[in-house]
């Protein structure tokens, strides 16, 4: 990162940056897809355990 005759190397940096910011975004868009499934099961499960045990919706 640190060139002796010129100084900074921006160049480098600049593309550092950019690798880290698509690592950041593709950790996001994974955890967000783990979160809905998690929350979907749930949501399903509950669902599955109150027709189960008799609770039924009124209409």
């Amino acid at each position: 990162m640190y060139n002796i005759k010129n100084g900074l190397d921006y160049q480098k940096k600049r593309v550092q940056r950019k690798n880290t910011s698509d690592g950041k975004f593709l950790t996001a868009v994974v955890n967000f897809l783990i979160m809905a499934l998690i929350v979907f099961c749930i949501v399903k499960a509950m669902n599955a355990a109150g027709e189960r045990f008799g609770h039924k919706e009124e209409k």
